[in-house]
């Protein structure tokens, strides 16, 4: 093998190596993202969880409190959590500007 062969060879394994790099890099920053997402999620389904054993445990031996039912409170909590995590995720993205041209405001976030 001649100098400029070998020249080559050295040439392509660093680049290979520098694209490594970068991809790995890119890789870690997509999983860091993913597992951001997913432990948000849990959060808001453990934050929706505690919610419904407090209002079960609050009706334990009464069936309406201030003319709400527990299953009214139920859905009013797993709604109002539906409804945030729209409004915190890609819907804002398509939704204000939609609205914006309409005139309207944004029902959850106020812009």
């Amino acid at each position: 093998m001649d100098i400029y062969a070998a020249s080559c060879v050295v040439y392509h394994i660093i680049m290979v190596k520098t694209y490594l790099a970068i991809i790995n890099t890119y890789w870690q920053r997509a999983l860091t993202y993913r597992m951001t997402v997913i432990g948000y999620r849990i959060g808001e389904i453990g934050e929706a969880l505690v919610l419904i054993l407090m209002w079960t445990a609050i009706y334990r031996g009464r069936d309406i409190i201030q003319g709400y039912t527990l299953r009214e409170m139920i859905t009013y909590v797993l709604m109002g959590y539906f409804f945030m995590s729209l409004c915190a995720t890609g819907l804002r993205r398509w939704l204000l500007p939609t609205l914006k041209k309409a005139g309207s405001r944004c029902f959850c976030c106020g812009h």
